[in-house]
């Protein structure tokens, strides 16, 4: 199982919330997979993709799909405390484990020293799956999406494959931003106490 055998079930899971995709290629690979209104691509701000995810979940009480990388987690691991201190939060964070920073030359996480999902359910999450395949995850998120609830941890161990193939993103990050605002209000009518719609607000 590789990354984007990852993404390809990250993407087809969440086809109805929204899915935060961490920087580098899981961005650039799920942009050039399937380039979606319900798609968020981090550009920099490594660590940040769960915290992310977290405020759409907490502000739209609906899920939010985040796909993060061992990198990325290990670089912030303060996100796990972070999503535990919003219990009830719809919050689906899956790490894609390649036990690399592949995006940058692939220098080791060391990511097999750290029991993760024993950290995640230590702060508070409400669940925590580890799989090594594309079916496990497939059936980790259907089942963590059906429960409503959360935050939900899912690890799934995969290649360590460069992607140097993948291209960068031609969307600017101000679009980006704006089109997920918007593709959540219009399916979510909020309103926050200042009056702000729900793509001000998400902003």
């Amino acid at each position: 199982m590789n990354r984007l055998d990852i993404l390809r079930v990250a993407i087809e899971a969440g086809s109805t919330a929204p899915i935060v995709f961490t920087t580098g290629h899981t961005c650039r690979e799920a942009y050039q997979l399937a380039d979606r209104p319900n798609h968020f691509y981090m550009v920099g701000s490594m660590g940040m993709s769960a915290a992310i995810g977290l405020g759409m979940a907490w502000r739209t009480r609906r899920p939010a799909l985040v796909v993060d990388g061992d990198g990325s987690l290990l670089m912030n691991p303060s996100v796990l405390f972070l999503a535990a201190g919003f219990p009830g939060a719809p919050l689906i964070h899956l790490v894609a484990d390649n036990g690399s920073h592949a995006s940058t030359g692939g220098q080791p996480t060391d990511s097999d020293f750290f029991d993760l999902e024993a950290i995640a359910l230590a702060t508070g999450y409400v669940s925590a799956v580890r799989t090594d395949t594309a079916a496990g995850v497939a059936a980790a998120l259907e089942t963590a999406l059906a429960n409503g609830g959360g935050p939900h941890f899912v690890r799934a161990h995969i290649a360590a494959t460069p992607g140097a193939a993948a291209g960068r993103l031609t969307m600017t990050p101000a679009r980006n931003a704006t089109r997920i605002s918007q593709w959540l209000a219009d399916r979510i009518n909020l309103t926050n106490r200042s009056g702000m719609s729900t793509a001000e607000g998400l902003r």
